[in-house]
């Protein structure tokens, strides 16, 4: 999760926006690909297997994009003669809420961004532009090796037994 949340707002924060990558973005949502190089030998099984739930889970994940421009001060108001704070470097900060079975991210982007959103006619005018993603693993497991040793480890315990 964190490694997908960290690619979408360097996507959409670091590089010039791309109108393409956007609309497909709001219509089809990113496909996320993940690589692992676990076998699926001995004790590897495991963790291959918690790697597969963890990777499908994240299809599961509702992205919501919001503008990140936003009162600055949180809605106060400076007094008549106040000496102004000084320019704050506030990053944007996305946040998760909801559970396993229902996560939702709330991903700030650029105004400019969001004005490169299509609008869809079934999206209400009020809300949000949201996007689920097509997470894909792929593992090229190395495990020609392993299965020799496996091979002779229980020739060796054979023989000595």
């Amino acid at each position: 999760m964190t490694t997908l949340v960290t690619s979408l707002m360097t996507r959409l924060w670091c590089r010039k926006a791309d109108p393409l990558f956007v609309t497909v973005l709001a219509h089809l949502g990113p496909l996320a690909e993940f690589e692992c190089l676990v076998s699926c030998h001995g004790r590897e099984e495991g963790m291959l297997s918690d790697m597969v739930v963890a990777v499908e889970d994240l299809g599961t994940v509702e992205f919501v994009m919001v503008s990140s421009a936003g009162p600055q001060n949180g809605g106060r108001t400076r007094s008549e003669g106040a000496v102004p704070p000084p320019p704050s470097y506030e990053l944007p900060m996305p946040y998760v809420s909801g559970n396993r079975c229902g996560l939702r991210v709330v991903l700030p982007v650029p105004e400019h961004v969001l004005s490169l959103l299509p609008t869809a006619n079934t999206q209400q005018p009020n809300d949000p532009p949201s996007f689920c993603v097509t997470p894909v693993l792929f593992n090229v497991g190395i495990n020609e090796e392993v299965r020799h040793s496996y091979v002779f480890y229980s020739l060796a315990v054979f023989i000595l037994a």
